[in-house]
């Protein structure tokens, strides 16, 4: 084997076991809403420093943001998957509506007893908690890439053969 294909081949393995640990989600849970998967995750942050989070997307990563009962779907969806969030025994925040006046955020929490009970939670808007968000996955150009260099070597490898 030649230099260059073996350069070929290592560009080809490294695209391939990349575009794997790319597509590996960190901790997640996929819930299908409306027809789309979304990734649902965790994020600890406070309403005044990421407000821009809390919006329906594809501004905000908030796809229950204004329904108290889709937030209370994702939350039976997610259940324990998650962990526990800023409550103790009960899951992550998914907020779904501000109260300008109050300077508090409305959500839902899932019980992560037995009980699998739905509560709200309103915590202060520059109160630290433990928020549910979520992303809508896309493919990412990674597996893309590594599937042109592998089509472009088997390309050049099979004019070389033929030519011999």
């Amino acid at each position: 084997m030649t230099t260059s294909m073996r350069l070929r081949a290592t560009v080809v393995l490294i695209g391939t076991v990349a575009s794997l640990l790319a597509s590996a989600p960190a901790h997640s849970v996929g819930v299908n809403f409306g027809g789309v998967l979304y990734d649902v995750s965790v994020v600890e942050t406070t309403y005044n420093s990421s407000s821009s989070l809390f919006q329906l997307p594809p501004s905000g990563s908030m796809p229950w943001w204004g329904s108290q009962a889709n937030a209370d779907f994702f939350a039976g969806e997610v259940f324990a998957a998650l962990g526990e969030g800023s409550t103790a025994g009960y899951g992550p925040l998914f907020a779904y509506d501000f109260n300008a006046s109050l300077a508090e955020v409305t959500g839902t929490l899932q019980d992560l007893s037995a009980s699998g009970s739905v509560i709200d939670g309103t915590p202060a808007a520059s109160a630290s908690v433990i928020y549910a968000i979520a992303t809508a996955p896309v493919p990412g150009p990674l597996p893309w890439f590594g599937a042109a260099a592998a089509l472009g070597w088997s390309r050049r490898l099979k004019r070389r053969l033929s030519h011999r």
